[in-house]
């Protein structure tokens, strides 16, 4: 019968527990950065943008043969309130009672969802409304 020979096969590179060591080191550190990195984005808020709309349904003025306008494009404003937004909820109703006394919005105020307070306000109401200084105010304008 044949003898079982081992051979131990030695290559002539070497690496040492220190290397292997020092690489997993910097390979854990550079997955604990990124790791650090993704928690502190998903934790902070981010800032709103503003979503630029464009106006589709913008009209020039229509004229006749001499320039003169026969018929002209408007813009108007509405008016709308998100309840979410609003600080003071007495102060925001007596005011706006002042202001529009013919309309209620005791339950739109303490619903959710938004509402339009006035629309097609006229400039001087809006002004009025505006100096109120209230945050939940959003104004639509129109063509």
């Amino acid at each position: 019968m044949s003898e079982f020979k081992f051979v131990e096969k030695k290559s002539n590179l070497k690496i040492s527990f220190e290397r292997i060591a020092f690489i997993f080191f910097i390979f854990f550190i550079i997955s604990l950065l990124f790791s650090a990195k993704i928690l502190f984005l998903s934790y902070n808020d981010l800032p709103e943008q503003k979503i630029i709309k464009k106006k589709e349904n913008f009209r020039s003025s229509i004229i006749d043969r001499e320039g003169d306008i026969l018929a002209k494009s408007v813009r108007i404003t509405n008016l709308g309130i998100d309840p979410k937004l609003v600080v003071d909820k007495k102060k925001i109703l007596l005011s706006l009672k002042l202001l529009f006394p013919n309309k209620n919005f005791k339950d739109q105020i303490n619903g959710k969802k938004f509402f339009y307070v006035k629309k097609k306000i006229s400039p001087e109401k809006l002004e009025a409304v505006l100096k109120l200084g209230e945050k939940a105010f959003r104004l639509e304008e129109k063509c």
